[in-house]
């Protein structure tokens, strides 16, 4: 016993101590960040205690937004930057990767500060009145059940002038209540419109420090962190809304996280529209979908299992408001940078080749920087801007445009996947929230697409659009027969043809194409050359533990497809000729 208790107490100090090394290593970092209070949200008079004291201890007692990452990551980059070679593009790109990650900590910083203060008015309103009540009806009580203090008359006064004083007596005791009652009254009333007149104060402020539409308070009271707003409009829920699955629970995963993500929208109001009891909060004049995914953290197979994280984003949001919005082409800039891909708009050749080509110099240079590199997800949607930016070319042709770029769009052309431009989807948003707010690159799990309108007081499950489903690992969709929900896995499989197999075309995506109005009806050779050029370059998911396999298979359909493209051309030209 007293062994273990010396190594219980050894143990204990061996904790203690790196414990205290990692605060001192927080706060260095922190120091050397030199803290700007003017970027600090101010609230009342705790703005002086927003000192490091302050911030280290927000970061010790975070549990939900990784701040202890984010500052150990910001510490490697603020390493790599002064000791980086002098590199103009080196030292670029590490500039704006340390301002990009100083930006976010602030914001969660702001957000956790805000979110305190929004909280201590909520509590406010809840001991505030009830303590005044108490104090009032306590008084009220005692001078209730305390008789008047008693009347002393001389042995000669009369029995009538004592009953008429004793009367008065009675009456003045009974004043004295109800004048302590209108006290109470007017004194709740007021701590009422004080407490009120605080929270309506502080939302004001809230609001033009974030620029946000008051509709996403709740949202933060919740726990749930938005994206900050010149982005998309996507959020992270707190640990308190994540799930955990081991080797006991696994088997009904998706389902639990199908029904966990309705459970979420419906809880917080993220829908458009009015139903009978609730108002959805997005504002009634978007279109588009609704979008929860899940982020994996940890293996199911451990004795803790793992942590399935759920994100939420919507389509057809200007970012948290109508008063407060960037212009469109900002936004599109923006929803490609904060997914860490290049700026397509950038690339003044439009070609697939050059896309991949730059993407790949990107991702090259972030890794030997030790930039924290964008998701596979992210760089597959990034590999769509080629197609959508030909098709858009081709519609738009001006008549002083060049040959060349008319050749290249018209050689990219392959069927629009989708309409709209690929940043214009829940997902970029997800996906943009996820590399902002985490410091590391993370793909999603699971992929759970609603309607953005509910019919019934329901949400209704949808179809991904193409573009979603042709970069997501793995994705939910409606079925008209029991259970009413498909799962749809795009990840690779051992000793099968990456994504371009017949299994996954057929059997996954296009297993009921010959549905009206299916997403993917009349999409399948785009599709296919859009996976198979992408699978060709080395861009898909791939399953844990497995590798991916057949690329001699994948070369022999490219060349099968351009051969085929020649063939095309040369008919075409002969047809013009006839």
């Amino acid at each position: 016993m007293r062994h273990y208790l010396l190594a219980k107490n050894n143990n204990m100090k061996i904790k203690q101590v790196q414990q205290n090394a990692e605060r001192s290593e927080r706060q260095a970092i922190l120091q050397s960040m030199k803290i700007d209070i003017d970027k600090r949200f101010s609230w009342d008079s705790q703005t002086w205690v927003q000192d490091e004291e302050y911030e280290l201890d927000l970061i010790e007692k975070d549990v939900d937004f990784n701040l202890k990452d984010d500052l150990a990551y910001i510490g490697l980059i603020m390493k790599n930057y002064t000791s980086s070679i002098p590199d103009t593009e080196d030292q670029r790109m590490l500039e704006a990767e340390l301002s990009r990650t100083k930006k976010m900590y602030t914001y969660k910083i702001n957000y956790l500060t805000i979110r305190s203060h929004l909280l201590n008015i909520e509590q406010k309103k809840k001991t505030e009145l009830p303590r005044l009540e108490k104090m009032y009806t306590d008084e009220i009580n005692l001078l209730k059940y305390t008789p008047p203090e008693p009347l002393h008359f001389r042995k000669r006064t009369k029995a009538g002038y004592i009953r008429k004083m004793t009367i008065k007596a009675n009456q003045w005791h009974d004043q004295k209540i109800i004048e302590r009652k209108k006290v109470l009254e007017k004194e709740k009333e007021e701590a009422k419109i004080r407490i009120l007149k605080e929270e309506e104060d502080l939302i004001k402020g809230v609001i033009q420090f974030l620029k946000i539409d008051e509709r996403y308070i709740a949202l933060i009271k919740a726990g749930v962190m938005l994206l900050p707003s010149d982005s998309r409009l996507a959020a992270i829920f707190p640990k308190s809304q994540w799930l955990t699955f081991n080797r006991s629970n696994k088997v009904n995963r998706h389902e639990a996280m199908h029904q966990h993500a309705r459970k979420l929208l419906m809880k917080h109001n993220l829908f458009t529209g009015k139903t009978k009891d609730k108002t959805g909060i997005l504002p009634g004049s978007r279109k588009g979908c609704l979008c929860i995914m899940y982020i994996k953290e940890g293996h199911m197979k451990d004795q803790n299992g793992a942590t399935f994280r759920p994100v939420f984003g919507a389509s057809g949001v200007r970012p948290y408001g109508e008063k407060h919005h960037l212009q469109a082409l900002q936004i599109e800039s923006n929803s490609y940078i904060s997914m860490g891909v290049p700026d397509p708009s950038e690339i003044a050749d439009i070609s697939y080749e050059k896309t991949v080509e730059s993407l790949s110099k990107r991702v090259d240079i972030m890794q030997r920087l030790g930039i924290k590199a964008p998701s596979m997800q992210s760089r597959l949607y990034f590999l769509q801007t080629p197609e959508y930016r030909a098709n858009k070319k081709i519609n738009e042709i001006q008549p002083d445009m060049a040959d060349h770029l008319l050749a290249q769009a018209k050689k990219n052309k392959i069927g629009m996947l989708e309409s709209w431009g690929p940043s214009n989807c829940a997902e970029p948003a997800i996906m943009t929230a996820i590399y902002q707010m985490y410091s590391r690159p993370a793909d999603i799990y699971l992929s759970v697409p609603f309607e953005g309108v509910l019919s019934h007081d329901k949400l209704l499950l949808k179809y991904t659009c193409t573009r979603c489903a042709l970069s997501e690992p793995a994705f939910m969709s409606p079925q008209g027969s029991i259970p009413g929900q498909r799962l749809t896995d795009m990840r690779l499989q051992r000793g099968k043809s990456p994504v371009v197999s017949h299994h996954l075309l057929s059997a996954g995506l296009i297993y009921n194409a010959e549905y009206t109005n299916h997403p993917y009806q009349d999409k399948h050779d785009a599709i296919e050359r859009t996976v198979i050029r992408n699978q060709g370059h080395g861009f898909g998911h791939v399953k844990r533990g497995h590798d991916q396999v057949a690329v001699e298979t994948t070369k022999m359909l490219m060349i099968r497809q351009i051969v085929q493209e020649i063939i095309d051309d040369v008919l075409d030209r002969n047809d013009v000729l006839i």
